[in-house]
C-alpha cells in the first residue's frame, strides 16, 4: 500500500503549463469523437520520461517492454502490482489500451478509451484509459420508459499512457487503482459491455446458420458447446440476438427496396449490394416484444426441458442434454446477477432512503416488484397506534377509502413487521401497509426481517460458503 501511495503522488498527468503551453490556447478541437475515443487534449505535448519518472526508469528497459498481444498472456494481471505497471512501456496505444483491458477484466471492473493529446504537428502523444463507468448521470432527464441502472458512479480509475520521443515506446505516465465501488467476480466480468466482442468469422458463421432454418438459442448452445461452456465466450445470447437480427433487417430492408423500384436486375445495384460492408453504418428501429408464463414455475420448467430432453434419447444423451440445460440455467442466473450487481436503478419513489435500500439488499427483478410498495404507501395514513409489552399495533386506512383498514404489528426486540394482508408471508415482499408504518417511525432502512434470504443479493454467496465449507455432501455409505 505505501508503494501504491508513493507511485501515485510521482506520477501524476501533466499540465498544460508543465507542457510548455499556458493552458488558455493549448487546446485542440475537443469532443470530436473517433471510434471510441475523442479528442480534448493540449497541443505541444513533449517532455522526457526523466523529469517524471528518474534515472532509475531506464534500468532493464529490454526486459519491461510489451510488443504484442502474445506476450500479454505471460503476465500475471492478478498478482501485478502499481508499481510494476508503472514500469511498463509498449509498442503503441492499442497494445497499452489492451493491456489495461485485461487487467481490468482479471479484477472485476471494464474501461475504456478517453482523451487524446496531440503536438503542434497533430502527432497523438498522449491518451488516457479510464474506467467504464466514471463520470455521474445526468438528472435532469425525463423517460416515460424504465431507466436503465445507474452505472456512473464517478470512479476516478484511469491510466495515461505518454509517448517517449527518444524511443518511440509508450509509458505509463499515470496510474489510479483505488475503486469506490464493489468489483465483480471473475464468472460475472466477462458478461460486462467492456469485454464482449464477436470477431468477424463468428458473425459469419452466425449469420449463415438462421438460412438453413437453425434457431438463435440453438445456434448459441452450439457456440457454448464448442466453447466448452458459455462462461468461455466473448458474448451473450442478447448480443448474437442483436447481431442476428440487425443482419436480416438490412436484407430484408435492401430486397424491399429493389422491388419496389424495379431494380432487381439491374447490375450496378448489384455490385453496390456486394459491397455492403463498405457503408456507413445505418440506425435502424426494431420492434420487441416480451414473453409469459401461463400457469406455474413448474410449467415454466417443463418448458425448458422440453428444449433438450426427448423421449427417444437414452441414459447418455439424456445426461448429456440435460447438462446442456443446466449450462443454460447457469448462464441466465449469472447475467440476473450482472444485472443486480453492475449499477444503481434511478431513485423515483417519494421515498429515497428506503427505495436506496431496498436496491442495494434485493436482487433487481425483486426490487422491481417492491418499487410500487413505496408509491402505494404515500395513500396510507395511520389512524391509530396502540402499545403493548411485546409489540405496537397501527392501524392503517387509505384516504379515498377509510373504511377498509389494515393493522400492522411491530415487534420491537425483534424488529420485526406482521400485517393482516400477509402478503410478506405469502410473497416474501414488504406490503405498501409495512411500508408506510417504516415511513411514520422515520426509518430509512428496510430491516433485514423484510428481506428473504432467497431475495438478497447475498443469497447466492451464502450458498456457496455453505457448500464449500463440505457440510453439503452426500454419503453413500450411511445409506448401505
Amino acid at each position: 500500500m505505501e508503494e501504491e501511495s508513493v507511485a501515485d503522488e510521482c506520477y501524476r498527468p501533466l499540465s498544460a503549463e508543465e507542457e510548455g503551453g499556458d493552458g488558455s490556447d493549448a487546446f485542440g478541437p475537443g469532443g470530436d469523437e473517433f471510434g471510441d475515443e475523442f479528442e480534448d487534449g493540449e497541443l505541444g505535448v513533449e517532455s522526457d520520461a526523466e523529469d517524471n519518472f528518474g534515472d532509475s526508469f531506464f534500468d532493464k528497459w529490454e526486459e519491461r517492454a510489451v510488443d504484442s498481444i502474445a506476450e500479454l498472456g505471460c503476465i500475471n494481471f492478478k498478482e501485478i502490482t502499481a508499481k510494476e505497471i508503472l514500469m511498463c512501456h509498449f509498442l503503441d496505444r492499442s497494445v497499452a489500451f489492451l493491456f489495461y483491458s485485461l487487467y481490468a477484466k482479471m479484477n472485476g471492473f471494464a474501461v475504456r478509451k478517453n482523451k487524446i493529446w496531440r503536438n503542434v504537428r497533430n502527432e497523438v502523444t498522449q491518451q488516457e484509459f479510464g474506467f467504464r463507468g466514471m463520470g455521474s448521470v445526468n438528472d435532469g432527464m425525463q423517460r416515460k420508459r424504465e431507466p436503465k441502472a445507474e452505472t456512473r458512479c464517478g470512479c476516478e480509475v484511469e491510466m495515461c499512457v505518454h509517448v517517449h520521443f527518444e524511443s518511440g515506446r509508450w509509458i505509463i505516465s499515470y496510474f489510479q487503482d483505488v475503486h469506490n465501488h464493489k468489483l465483480l467476480d471473475d464468472r460475472l466480468t466477462f458478461m460486462l459491455s467492456g469485454h464482449r466482442k464477436m470477431d468477424a468469422a463468428t458473425l459469419e458463421q452466425m449469420n449463415m446458420m438462421p438460412r438453413d432454418g437453425i434457431k438463435t438459442p440453438q445456434i448459441y448452445s452450439s457456440f457454448v458447446q464448442t466453447a466448452r461452456g458459455f462462461q468461455n465466450l466473448s458474448f451473450l445470447k442478447r448480443d448474437m440476438y442483436n447481431q442476428i437480427g440487425k443482419y436480416w433487417r438490412l436484407i430484408d430492408h435492401w430486397h424491399y427496396m429493389v422491388d419496389a423500384l424495379g431494380l432487381s436486375d439491374n447490375q450496378w445495384v448489384s455490385d453496390l449490394y456486394s459491397r455492403r460492408r463498405m457503408w456507413a453504418t445505418a440506425h435502424i428501429r426494431g420492434n420487441f416484444f416480451g414473453g409469459f408464463r401461463t400457469m406455474s414455475r413448474c410449467e415454466g420448467l417443463h418448458s425448458m426441458l422440453g428444449k433438450f430432453v426427448q423421449s427417444r434419447h437414452n441414459l447418455r444423451d439424456f445426461v448429456e442434454q440435460f447438462m446442456r440445460c443446466i449450462s443454460q440455467m447457469r448462464s441466465r442466473e449469472a447475467h440476473s446477477d450482472l444485472l443486480s450487481m453492475v449499477g444503481e436503478p434511478v431513485l423515483q419513489s417519494p421515498f429515497h432512503d428506503l427505495e436506496r435500500s431496498a436496491a442495494k439488499k434485493l436482487t433487481r427483478a425483486i426490487f422491481f416488484n417492491f418499487r410500487p410498495m413505496l408509491f402505494r404507501a404515500c395513500t396510507l395514513k395511520v389512524r391509530t397506534h396502540t402499545w403493548s409489552q411485546t409489540s405496537d399495533t397501527f392501524t392503517l386506512s387509505r384516504s379515498a377509502n377509510a373504511r377498509r383498514e389494515w393493522q400492522v404489528c411491530h415487534y420491537g426486540d425483534s424488529n420485526n413487521f406482521k400485517c393482516s394482508c400477509l402478503r410478506m408471508e405469502s410473497l416474501g415482499i414488504p406490503c405498501d401497509p409495512i411500508v408506510a408504518v417504516l415511513v411514520h417511525l422515520e426509518m430509512t432502512d428496510i430491516p433485514d426481517s423484510l428481506v428473504l434470504d432467497h431475495w438478497s443479493k447475498s443469497a447466492r454467496s451464502k450458498v456457496r460458503a455453505f457448500v464449500e465449507k463440505g457440510l453439503f455432501c452426500w454419503d453413500i455409505s450411511a445409506n448401505i
